[in-house]
């Protein structure tokens, strides 16, 4: 599993950057940071800011899951790959933002930062992508893949 809170994955970005034949000016330009910054993603230094994601993948033509690698989907991967923040993840799913985490049908959930090991991995993970409207792709995604 990826070292980054919530699986960023260096590689995956480059190889979907060579696929695009995007280049870092391009990719700067389309995701609203500085050459500098793409340049520190592409090289694993920085991991781009959860909002970022989405912005990045459609840059480089590919689904924010694409630059992943995440060994069980939570709930946090999905509130990243819709490039949500907490606040606005907790809205849509109709749960109390201060505590971050909800119980639906006697399950736990957390939408927090994704580092810890108290988020965990959800069974209505399927129906929460639909509500998010994250529909493509599997829902596990694992290195080498």
């Amino acid at each position: 599993m990826s070292t980054f809170p919530y699986g960023f994955d260096a590689g995956k970005l480059r190889a979907a950057r060579t696929a695009a034949g995007a280049s870092v000016a391009r990719i700067a330009r389309e995701v609203g940071v500085s050459e500098r910054a793409v340049s520190l993603y592409l090289a694993g230094s920085r991991v781009p800011r959860p909002e970022l994601l989405p912005r990045l993948a459609r840059a480089v033509g590919v689904s924010p899951a694409d630059l992943c690698t995440v060994e069980q989907e939570r709930l946090v991967h999905l509130r990243v790959f819709a490039g949500r923040s907490r606040a606005e993840m907790a809205r849509a799913l109709g749960i109390a933002e201060e505590t971050g985490s909800a119980h639906k049908n006697g399950q736990h959930f957390d939408i927090g930062s994704g580092g810890g090991k108290r988020s965990q991995p959800s069974r209505n993970v399927h129906e929460f992508r639909q509500h998010l409207g994250l529909l493509e792709g599997p829902s596990t995604r694992t290195r080498g893949r």
